[in-house]
This record gives C-alpha cells, structure tokens and sequence, in this order.
C-alpha cells in the first residue's frame, strides 16, 4: 500500500506540545513564588519578660528578595519603644533607619529602611525594641498574651519567652 500523499507527520507537533507542557510545568514554581516582592525563609521572634511593664522584643527574619528591596514594614498592637535594627548582607551588617508610626485603631507600623537587597539575594534583618501590655491579669494568675499574622507565607516560625526566676508571673 503506498504511503499518503501531502501528509506532514504527526510526530513533530506532538513533541513541540509536550516540550512546551513540560517547560510550563518546571517554570510553574516559580511563577508562583514572585507573586510577593520577597520570600520570608524564617521569622523568629524573642521576649524577655524584664518586668510586667517591660518586654524587650527581638525579630529576626531571613529574606530572599524577588526585587530591589529597600523597605520591610511590621504591624503590631502594642507600643514601640526604643527600637534599633541592622541589616546583615553575609559579609556586611548596615544600619537600618526605624520609623514607628501610629496606624489604624492604634497598631503602630515599623518602618524599617534599609541598603538595596538585589533580587535573589537573601539578608537577615533583625529588629529590637521594648514593649508592654503582653501581661494581663487572668484571675489570680497573669498570663502572657501575643498573636502573629502573616500576609504571606514563611518558611520556618520561631518564637521564644524568657520569664524571669525570681518573679510572681512565674512562680504560678
């Protein structure tokens, strides 16, 4: 029987489809990661509880730029005193100016500016101030009390209270 005249072969179509199905597939991650300006790789918060009326506050979060980052904002509901933060690049630590403004029903935003961080390049930004209002009374009991919301998703969460010894809120 002699062969169709005319006809292309259907091989070739099919393999460009696939190939382009494949490809899709693979860059598909990485579509979805740049739906933020930065990735959060880990985001650690630490409370020294120095008196009722006194919490030292420390965060540190690791970031991966998707941008030219230069500004990380943080939202919190209680007070901001005293705060100082620094930029570490891996082989530079920089200064980081701190602006805390009264938002929204009483949340105060951190502003922190900072040095570039170029797209791709991850940097360990850690913020410290004193707070208060984290203690309440809880009958005879006090009790500490702290939420976090994130915007987007974070790879690893840490947190970590440090209660002094010698204190009535820890002997209960």
């Amino acid at each position: 029987m002699p062969a169709p005249k005319n006809q292309k072969p259907l091989g070739r179509k099919s393999a460009v489809i696939g190939l382009f199905l494949i490809l899709t597939l693979l860059f598909l991650p990485l579509v979805g990661a740049q739906e933020y300006d930065y990735e959060i790789n880990a985001y650690a918060v630490y409370f020294e509880v120095v008196s009722p009326d006194n919490i030292k506050e420390t965060i540190e979060i690791d970031v991966t730029s998707y941008t030219n980052l230069t500004q990380y904002v943080i939202y919190t509901d209680y007070p901001v005193e005293n705060a100082s933060a620094v930029l570490d690049l891996g082989n530079t630590v920089e200064r980081i100016n701190v602006t805390v403004r009264q938002v929204l029903g009483g949340t105060n935003a951190v502003y922190m500016t900072f040095p570039m961080i170029r797209p791709g390049q991850s940097a360990r930004i850690n913020l410290a101030f004193t707070t208060r209002g984290m203690i309440s009374e809880n009958g005879e009991k006090q009790q500490f009390t702290y939420y976090v919301k994130f915007s987007q998703p974070v790879g690893v969460f840490h947190m970590q209270l440090l209660v002094p010894k010698a204190t009535p809120y820890s002997r209960r």
